[in-house]
């Protein structure tokens, strides 16, 4: 979608360095859908 690839890494980079990880336990709410 972003046509400069420096600016898709810089963008990337910045997501990255500021994420944080959630664990989640448990079945999958999709499965309970369908």
């Amino acid at each position: 979608i972003i046509g400069n690839s420096t600016i898709a890494d810089a963008v990337l980079d910045r997501i990255v360095n500021s994420s944080h990880r959630i664990n989640l336990q448990g079945e999958s709410m999709r499965k309970a859908n369908f």
